[in-house]
């Protein structure tokens, strides 16, 4: 009986909880209501944000100073009231000096030529370095003789000339100790003498077809830096002789053009080899003004160069083989 009564007393507690919430109204939120307040704020402050970094800068207003207060101006290191100075561009131009050849090394030797020593000529000695390249000279005596001493160890490229007649073809690459004493002969070629030669077409010509010969005459001058400059020579008188079956076809003596050129015709008449020989004949002026004779060589006289024509006013005979 006590017991039915307890029972009955908790219903009824139950029941007017019940009525008084419905009453009134629940107002718990469940766990998806709070998780859909969090996910709406965070929403509204990204907006924001994202509002705050795309506003224009004009939609900012503008806030005067108050009364009273100054607004400094951009800092600058001109006085109050004044411009900034303009400098004026400096004249000139950057130099890079080269440090001279100083050292404990040492080159001598002698200087020769195709008749012997060559007296006067320039030794040039050019030593390298990472960012520059050493220039020093030094003058054979009359005996081709040269010394060059008090130079630094290193890479050195070493040649001789003497302007305009004298150059050395290759020049010398060596290593330099510092302190070395290096023995180094120099051997130089003659440019003196212009150089002549044949160009026959068609090579080799046909029995019974025209020959067309041209023979180019240049003229060979070393400079002052010890470069072999070469050049047509115009005004040049060269006559062609044919031996074995070749007829001419016309004059066997000419004179060359501007480009140093002259042409000639033959004919070959039967099978065989034959020899073309172009003799040039360089005066010391000539109608296309020629060149002026070469400085004598006090070593001795001036070498004939293979396939070259000798001193000027002299004949050379030159040829190439046309079968």
């Amino acid at each position: 009986m006590t017991a039915t009564g307890t029972d009955t007393q908790a219903g009824r507690a139950t029941r007017v909880r019940r009525a008084v919430g419905e009453r009134l109204g629940d107002r718990r939120p469940t766990s998806r209501q709070v998780v859909g307040l969090v996910a709406v704020a965070v929403a509204a402050i990204v907006m924001v944000v994202l509002l705050a970094r795309t506003a224009d800068v004009a939609d900012v207003p503008n806030l005067e100073a108050p009364e009273g207060f100054v607004i400094a101006p951009p800092p600058t290191t001109a006085a109050p009231g004044e411009t900034a100075p303009t400098l004026p561009g400096v004249a000139g131009t950057t130099t890079t000096i080269t440090p001279p050849n100083e050292g404990n090394a040492r080159i001598d030797g002698i200087v020769v030529g195709p008749a012997g020593p060559v007296g006067g000529a320039v030794v040039r000695v050019e030593r390298f370095l990472p960012e520059a390249t050493q220039v020093v000279d030094a003058i054979a005596g009359p005996d081709g003789r040269y010394e060059l001493e008090g130079i630094g160890g290193g890479r050195y490229r070493v040649r001789a000339f003497r302007a305009p007649a004298f150059a050395q073809a290759t020049a010398e690459l060596l290593f330099l100790a510092d302190g070395e004493d290096r023995a180094l002969d120099l051997t130089l070629e003659g440019f003196a003498d212009p150089r002549v030669r044949l160009v026959a077409a068609p090579n080799p010509p046909f029995v019974g077809q025209p020959v067309n010969v041209v023979v180019l005459v240049s003229d060979r001058v070393v400079d002052d830096d010890g470069t072999v400059r070469t050049g047509p020579l115009p005004g040049v008188t060269v006559t062609l002789q044919a031996s074995g079956p070749f007829t001419s076809l016309g004059p066997t003596s000419g004179t060359t053009d501007g480009s140093g050129q002259v042409a000639f015709a033959f004919e070959c008449t039967a099978p065989g080899s034959t020899l073309l020989t172009a003799t040039a004949v360089v005066a010391p002026t000539t109608p296309g003004g020629g060149r002026p004779p070469p400085p004598a060589v006090p070593a001795g006289p001036r070498p004939t160069l293979p396939g070259d024509s000798t001193a000027p006013g002299a004949p050379v005979t030159p040829g190439r083989g046309v079968s």
